[in-house]
């Protein structure tokens, strides 16, 4: 069927994430159903957030969330693409999100439809905000279907040296505020998928 093709390109052709398809053995002429699981390879059992269930019918199909929203599709091959698409990208996002629970990090913002930045024509952008244990340090990560992934660093003030000395705030106190946020080079990190390099990044930014 086209639902199979289409979901058979998209895990040919995109390593990470991974998505599976598992197809009922219950089906008939007018109707099948498969569930499709979106995954991050080494780390199925802290990153399941994305199952799908796709009822697939004679005019439409059907996506049924995990948390139990509905999703109505045409049988265009793009619109279904489009909306995986869309839904490996949330992955990305939602995977930093339950890392960082398993991490000691705390989460302070949390979006599945960011308004800001560029606008994508797949989707919107999602993104997240987390910190280490102590607070000091953070990390900011966006993440959309079309524009890719972006990941920013913050250190304490205090180990910025880019940043002017302030004669005028004298308290010890100020220099643990985070400082200027720096984009990191994601391609040049070591690791064999997003998830794994995300571990890295946090496991260097945990203060010892």
């Amino acid at each position: 069927t086209r639902t199979a093709r289409t979901i058979d390109s998209l895990a040919s052709r995109i390593e990470d994430p991974q998505i599976q398809a598992h197809w009922s053995n219950i089906n008939d002429v007018y109707e099948s159903s498969v569930k499709v699981l979106i995954t991050s390879q080494g780390y199925e059992q802290i990153c399941k957030s994305i199952q799908l269930q796709l009822n697939i019918g004679v005019e439409q199909i059907r996506v049924v969330h995990r948390d139990g929203r509905v999703v109505t599709l045409s049988h265009q091959e793009q619109e279904l693409q489009d909306f995986l698409l869309s839904q490996m990208s949330q992955h990305q996002v939602h995977a930093v999100q339950q890392l960082a629970k398993v991490m000691g990090w705390h989460v302070l913002s949390f979006s599945n439809h960011v308004g800001l930045g560029p606008v994508e024509s797949i989707g919107n952008a999602s993104a997240i905000t987390v910190a280490s244990p102590n607070g000091e340090n953070a990390i900011s990560v966006r993440n959309g279907p079309e524009s890719g992934c972006r990941v920013l660093i913050q250190f304490p003030r205090s180990q910025s040296k880019e940043l002017p000395k302030n004669d005028v705030v004298q308290d010890a106190k100020w220099s643990h505020l985070r400082g200027p946020s720096k984009e990191v080079h994601w391609s040049r990190m070591e690791g064999r998928n997003f998830v794994y390099k995300m571990e890295l990044l946090m496991a260097a930014m945990t203060p010892c």
